[in-house]
């Protein structure tokens, strides 16, 4: 890539992001600054004529202290604390991932003949059914659950069977 950026006169930045960097803490002493200053030894090994300078972001639970790598840097490095999500933030980020979920799966329900057809049943949900959803999703599992990740993989699971009430007109959406 940087190669095909210099022949066309072109200057890019790359970022490398790296999740669970405290990772590379256990590996030869080496890695980690040669991983940190791949920038420096990519311009060094190819013509230094090409100026694509490389990012490297380290995403890591573990502070910055206690990587013991000042002494090895030119620089310190910008360290960027992210906040948790609040539980508001949650429920409007969950809300959003099952709407859209909503347009890329189906459920399959086996309801009656009695009842509209699964699919329009299922579509004519609004955003205030997915939002007490998420809710109820949250109020469950927020304590114990370690991520994001683990909340939508929760709601996924549980959807169908919150969605077959619903769509059996057994009870009302609202």
């Amino acid at each position: 890539m940087i190669q095909r950026d210099s022949e066309m006169n072109v200057n890019s930045l790359t970022f490398i992001g790296l999740t669970h960097a405290e990772v590379l803490r256990t590996l030869d002493p080496n890695v980690l600054p040669g991983i940190i200053r791949l920038s420096t030894i990519l311009q060094n090994r190819t013509n230094s004529m090409i100026r694509s300078p490389v990012c490297i972001i380290l995403m890591s639970r573990a502070p910055w202290s206690k990587w013991e790598m000042e002494a090895k840097l030119n620089s310190p490095p910008v360290t960027i604390k992210l906040q948790p999500y609040s539980r508001a933030q949650l429920s409007e980020l969950m809300t959003q991932c099952l709407i859209a979920t909503k347009n890329t799966e189906s459920y399959s329900m086996n309801v009656s003949d009695s009842c509209k057809s699964e699919d329009e049943a299922y579509n004519d949900l609004g955003e205030d059914f997915y939002r007490n959803f998420a809710d109820v999703i949250l109020g469950t599992f927020h304590a114990v659950a370690k991520s994001y990740p683990q909340l939508v993989s929760a709601a996924r699971m549980a959807l169908p069977a919150y969605l077959k009430p619903v769509v059996e007109k057994r009870i009302e959406s609202d």
